[in-house]
């Protein structure tokens, strides 16, 4: 006997990933008795082809390094959570990275 089959596997869902554009609603959900576990978070830009916002600078290269952290805070073993994305100063969780850019966010998170 194989001490693999003495131990029930641990059920772990598939990490979810959400990107999106900054000002947009994240809604991280996972289903009943289950709670999610943030595993990476980027806000910033990246990508000049990734939400190109209007009137503004999309070749600067930022990211808020705090970004996972401060999710982590935020969403961490709870089943649901709703966060606006953007910086402070328009009622988000983040500090501007690089001010007059629009920014986006590629969040990954699993359901434990």
């Amino acid at each position: 006997e194989s001490p693999a089959e003495d131990k029930p596997m641990q059920e772990i869902s598939q990490p979810i990933r959400s990107p999106g554009c900054e000002g947009d609603t994240l809604t991280m959900s996972c289903p009943t008795g289950k709670s999610i576990k943030m595993l990476g978070a980027f806000y910033g830009r990246n990508s000049p082809n990734v939400c190109p916002g209007v009137g503004s600078d999309t070749t600067t290269t930022c990211s808020y390094v705090g970004a996972l952290p401060t999710l982590i805070g935020i969403a961490n073993g709870k089943n649901s959570s709703t966060i606006k994305m953007a910086n402070i100063n328009n009622g988000g969780p983040f500090i501007d990275p690089c001010g007059g850019v629009f920014k986006h966010y590629d969040v990954t998170y699993n359901c434990v």
